[in-house]
């Protein structure tokens, strides 16, 4: 499914190099989305209905052959969990019983895909995540409109082919990251505004009404958290939870070991790409759930303990604001939504919350809080690291 704009293609890149017949979807549309809703109950959440669609006009484009989908799926208080069941069940009484779903879980952070393809698809992962950020930074101040969403596909297509041929990716980052660093630009620094929320809607440009491109627009600098937070969270977790759930060491030391790759990988991508994004760098996912464990167990697995904890370690390294994306309906969004209420005022920015359903224009409440709640003579956001107590309505959140 196309949840991330260079993501998916990089990952279908991947699939390719171990010789599967692999494509990134199309991104969607209204015609998928309703299709997508017409194959669901409509009480679903709104990815439910946007990967179904997506897909299933995709089959339909493409007569003959056989299909799979690749849908992961879960642990936690999370619907995403049911996808891979309500979705065969679709595809059913759609008539298309012989097309497969591909469904590695989170439970062993995705060790059901064979060795070679996981490790390529987090290397993809890693290279989206770094591509997206360069331009999330560069875009806002850039003196020739659209260079850099051009430098952005030139270079995403770049790591397309090299992915597919097994080329070594690390040697390509810094070159291209390079590439948006020589980008013209001008203009005093904006407003840092943090995004968090679930992966899917905060990732897919459809689902968030463009909310990267909103931000922008109304005069801030997003900076998206990565899809690879949630695959490093997955392996933490693992190592968290597993003995709880297998007394057999081998198996867990063995799951340790591959796991470690997945935090190599992570250190050399960053190292790779140079200074340029030295302020653009994760926090330790660890370090990430010791914040949001101050508020939810750590075994009350899912993401809203990472939207908190990450939330937080926004407001830490500078954010004027965040904003926290959600499908209508989101267990775990609504449990966010509801602690950054206490939250907030700690924090000392405001956290919008952002819930989507596919119909609206839900970013316009965006420029109101930029324009009144950001940019306001007094406000912190030029300390955002010194958190400021102060009573709940001068910190709105919603």
């Amino acid at each position: 499914p196309p949840m991330h704009p260079q993501g998916t293609r990089l990952c279908a890149a991947a699939f390719r190099r171990h010789g599967y017949r692999a494509e990134a979807i199309p991104p969607e549309t209204k015609e998928s989305f309703e299709l997508g809703r017409g194959m669901t109950r409509g009480s679903e959440c709104l990815p439910t209905a946007l990967t179904i669609g997506a897909f299933v006009k995709a089959v339909r484009a493409h007569d003959g052959g056989r299909h799979a989908l690749f849908m992961p799926t879960a642990e936690g208080p999370c619907r995403f969990g049911q996808y891979c069941t309500l979705h065969r069940q679709a595809l059913d009484r759609a008539g298309l019983e012989d097309v497969m779903i591909l469904s590695p879980s989170s439970f062993n952070s995705y060790q059901g895909l064979d060795e070679p393809v996981r490790r390529d698809m987090w290397k993809a992962l890693l290279l989206a995540d770094l591509l997206f950020k360069a331009a999330c930074k560069v875009r806002p101040y850039e003196l020739s409109p659209g260079e850099t969403n051009r430098v952005l596909a030139e270079e995403c297509s770049r790591f397309e082919r090299a992915m597919a041929s097994g080329a070594n990716t690390v040697s390509l980052v810094r070159s291209s990251i390079e590439r948006f660093a020589a980008i013209q630009r001008s203009g005093s620094p904006k407003p840092l505004v943090g995004v968090v929320g679930e992966i899917y809607v905060r990732c897919n440009t459809f689902a968030n009404e463009d909310v990267i491109g909103a931000i922008e627009r109304f005069g801030g600098e997003a900076w998206l958290a990565p899809m690879s937070e949630w695959i490093l969270y997955t392996a933490a977790i693992q190592g968290i939870s597993f003995w709880d759930r297998s007394r057999n060491f081998l198996k867990k030391w063995l799951s340790d070991l591959k796991n470690l790759y997945i935090f190599g990988q992570e250190h050399k991508y960053y190292q790779a790409a140079g200074s340029f994004l030295d302020d653009r760098r994760e926090p330790d996912i660890h370090a990430v759930l010791d914040e949001g464990r101050k508020l939810l167990p750590v075994n009350f697995e899912g993401e809203a303990i990472l939207t908190v904890g990450r939330a937080v370690k926004f407001a830490h390294q500078g954010a004027a604001m965040v904003v926290n994306c959600a499908p209508f309906g989101c267990m775990p969004g609504t449990l966010s939504t509801a602690l950054f209420r206490k939250l907030a005022p700690e924090m000392g920015i405001p956290v919008v919350g952002m819930f989507y359903d596919g119909y609206g224009n839900q970013n316009t409440r965006l420029e109101v809080f930029l324009n009144n709640a950001v940019k306001r003579p007094g406000h912190p956001a030029t300390e955002a690291k010194k958190p400021a107590h102060k009573p709940d309505h001068a910190r709105p959140t919603l």
